[in-house]
């Protein structure tokens, strides 16, 4: 529900792991539309360099903010509705899970950072070294 200069009293997002997001685009953009989703953060895409930004645009979400692993699995990607604006942060690349900061900006001067992270079940060092990164 809008309220003054394309803000938002509230934000509805949406969290889920796709296991490979290729064949399933067209579900999450209905979903999108008829959820009515802010903000879609997706783990575990699959997509790689060879998906080009035009095959995930969406209208009325700004392009994703995406990290590619660009080998088997992985990658995390994020939709923002291009009523509100977001920032991309600067982010530590990270070897062995993908890693999105963004900070989305709400009503007034009420900014939401944003961090979407996958990490690999196979991963036992990853955890620790997770938790650095975190801290």
């Amino acid at each position: 529900m809008p309220s003054a200069a394309g803000t938002k009293p509230h934000l509805r997002v949406l969290v889920t792991n796709a296991f490979g997001l290729s064949n399933k685009l067209g579900e999450l953009q209905h979903t999108l539309h008829t959820k009515d989703v802010d903000v879609a953060i997706i783990t575990e895409t699959k997509l790689s360099e060879l998906t080009t930004p035009s095959d995930v645009v969406f209208p009325g979400y700004s392009p994703p903010i995406r990290r590619d692993r660009n080998v088997a699995g992985g990658g995390v990607a994020v939709w923002v509705r291009s009523s509100l604006p977001v920032v991309h942060l600067d982010q530590i690349p990270t070897e062995d899970h993908e890693v999105v900061w963004l900070t989305v900006c709400l009503q007034g001067d009420v900014k939401l950072v944003i961090g979407a992270i996958y990490r690999p079940g196979s991963c036992n060092e990853a955890d620790t070294q997770l938790i650095e990164y975190l801290d």
